[in-house]
């Protein structure tokens, strides 16, 4: 996905962006931009991003290339992201056996949807 601020609404301080890393599906952060240079340097969170929104600087093979704005779709990512680390959480052994069947009755009727 290509946003550039061209693209998109320019950036200014006090937006969100996205920033997904890592390998497969990824890992969704967003962090507010803090900074915008005169020569177009973004700053936000740990990255400095040019003015296309390209992360400026050395990168291991897990991090992000570019920031993203905030789609509905990137919101969808990160609320799926959140919901399976919440249940990759839970002990599932201490749940009332009431509340293990409907959880799985609520499993089984979204697959079947």
């Amino acid at each position: 996905m290509n946003n550039t601020t061209t693209e998109n609404a320019p950036v200014k301080v006090g937006d969100r962006l996205a920033f997904c890393s890592g390998f497969g599906a990824g890992r969704w952060d967003t962090y507010e931009v803090t900074k915008i240079t005169p020569t177009g340097v973004i700053r936000c969170g740990p990255y400095s991003l040019d003015p296309n929104l390209r992360v400026k600087g050395a990168r291991g093979y897990e991090a992000p290339a570019e920031g993203q704005h905030i789609t509905p779709a990137i919101v969808d990512a990160i609320n799926r992201q959140r919901a399976l680390a919440f249940l990759q959480r839970v002990k599932w052994s201490d749940l009332p056996t009431a509340a293990l069947v409907t959880v799985c009755e609520t499993v089984n009727a979204a697959k079947a949807a």
